[in-house]
């Protein structure tokens, strides 16, 4: 017993080392709070950055990013929202006059570790093929081709001469299944041409073949309103389907035909007091509504903004901008409902490289919001794709 009762305060002094070594062991110093990954055919021109801010607008980190990169941003602090803004400037020269862009788009509550991913999606479309096609009895009327290839998904043809015109279509993907849609009468219209090949010649009439869309929804809304409809097919094709500009009847309408694995309808109404926009994706809704709303902003200020709005909504956008001579900037916030932001820094390495970003000149101001009825919608650019059905309501005030 007296050898424990001696050993004793030398193990108790073992364990607080022992403690005391594993506390120097543990990691310290900034940690990983966004990744972004940028393919090499990410092909927007300019000088981009992208930085992030806490609640208060300290800038947390900063990074540049060109094509082919990978991006981290880290930070000592510990939060589990931020604020990620999107920072581009840009040239682009008209005759003689070089014209000059600033656009910051921020994004509020980004949860840390979000991922992001910059690129466009490469096809292989195979070889441009060509056919040839008459069409018969147009009047005038122009007609759509699509054929769901990402380079030729629609091409529009005017056969103005009323009585049938040759035309030599070029096209990918073949052989194909074309689709031929126009109005006739005000109302959609839609021919096929099944296993179209390279070479082949196509003879139509478009006003006994071609055939009334089985499915029509006329934009009857009060104001001015215009829609437009595309499909996607089981092997993820995306199809020109119809669009109420090239309707001539009183009332424009669109259409769907059948056999599609989805369709994204858009529809906007506008009236005195600004616009609403209606968007579905997944099934066709035949019997959609438009809201009404009420709208007023009692303060507009860079950040410091105060407004009334009438609908529900599940996110908000506002935008200040200023021009200078040929020089042109904007500011967007993108923020959840109840999230003000009042506070956001630029950071030293975009103010020191950019010295004339100021401010202080914000003065035009729009807003818009959304509201998600069904799905979800990503969270900003770059970030996981909406979800496969999807339908929201934007609201855009005239103020």
């Amino acid at each position: 017993m007296r050898y424990l009762k001696s050993t004793a305060p030398l193990f108790v002094l073992l364990v607080c080392i022992f403690l005391s070594g594993c506390q120097k062991d543990e990691v310290t110093g900034p940690k990983a709070i966004l990744s972004l990954q940028v393919d090499a055919n990410y092909t927007e021109t300019g000088d981009h950055w992208i930085f992030a801010t806490d609640a208060t607008g300290e800038v947390l980190d900063v990074k540049p990013y060109s094509a082919g990169e990978a991006v981290t941003l880290t930070s000592e602090k510990a939060v589990d929202k931020m604020n990620v803004t999107l920072f581009r400037y840009y040239e682009d020269v008209i005759i003689t006059s070089t014209y000059k862009y600033t656009n910051l788009n921020t994004y509020a509550d980004i949860p840390v570790g979000t991922a992001l991913h910059f690129g466009s999606t490469t096809v292989d479309n195979g070889p441009k093929a060509t056919a040839h096609f008459t069409i018969a009895n147009t009047n005038g009327t122009q007609v759509n081709f699509t054929n769901g290839s990402s380079l030729s998904e629609r091409s529009e043809t005017d056969f103005t001469n009323g009585v049938g015109e040759l035309v030599d279509l070029s096209f990918y993907g073949a052989p194909s299944d074309m689709l031929m849609t126009g109005y006739r009468s005000g109302i959609p219209v839609y021919n096929w041409v099944k296993g179209l090949k390279d070479g082949d010649v196509v003879s139509r009439d478009f006003q006994t073949d071609f055939m009334p869309y089985p499915h029509q929804l006329f934009l009857d809304f009060g104001g001015t309103s215009s829609g437009y409809v595309k499909a996607r097919n089981a092997a993820g094709k995306s199809y020109f389907m119809s669009d109420s500009y090239f309707s001539t009847g009183a009332t424009p309408v669109i259409g769907f035909i059948d056999g599609f694995a989805s369709y994204q309808m858009y529809i906007d109404n506008t009236k005195p007091n600004g616009t609403v926009s209606y968007y579905k994706s997944g099934p066709f809704n035949l019997s959609p509504t438009i809201p009404t709303f009420n709208f007023s902003i009692s303060k507009k200020d860079f950040l410091d903004y105060a407004f009334d709005f009438s609908q529900d909504y599940t996110t908000y956008g506002v935008t200040w901008s200023y021009s200078d001579g040929l020089e042109y900037t904007w500011w967007s916030v993108s923020a959840p409902a109840g999230t003000t932001l009042t506070k956001l820094n630029i950071p030293d390495e975009i103010a020191a490289k950019y010295p004339k970003l100021d401010e202080s000149k914000f003065g035009k101001i729009s807003i818009g919001f959304t509201k998600v009825l069904q799905g979800k919608l990503r969270l900003m650019p770059g970030a996981p794709e909406n979800s496969d059905d999807v339908e929201t309501y934007s609201y855009q005030p005239n103020f």
